[in-house]
């Protein structure tokens, strides 16, 4: 059994997780890592501010949250487009709505994995 430690910020919280996990289990291409982060940080981010789910989805894929999140990871939009089919088609994103198999909580930003190998 390995023991995997990561100790992040909360702004890099989730890049951090899903790199860790897309080098062996998740299967994403590099941009589609960091479009998947960057969603669920800005969803983390509006939780304090909007508690009901599917309020804080309809924003979160809002038009002017795409195109925002497009220019803060200097992604043209339809190359930012083109990431979010590839993650629905991925069942990371499902009816407009973040996978929650992926919900962590950056609060505690010390992480320890364990994996076995069987």
């Amino acid at each position: 059994m390995a023991k995997i430690k990561l100790n992040s910020s909360i702004d890099s919280f989730y890049l951090d997780i899903f790199s860790l996990l897309n080098d062996t289990f998740l299967e994403l291409r590099p941009k589609e890592v960091e479009v998947l982060a960057a969603l669920y940080t800005k969803n983390y981010n509006l939780i304090p501010k909007i508690k009901d789910e599917k309020s804080r989805m309809t924003i979160l894929f809002s038009s002017d949250s795409k195109k925002e999140l497009a220019e803060s990871l200097n992604l043209g939009y339809n190359s930012f487009m083109n990431n979010i089919t590839a993650l629905r088609k991925k069942q990371f994103i499902v009816n407009n709505m973040l996978n929650k198999k992926f919900y962590f909580n950056p609060k505690s930003t010390k992480i320890e994995i364990e994996i076995c190998i069987i």
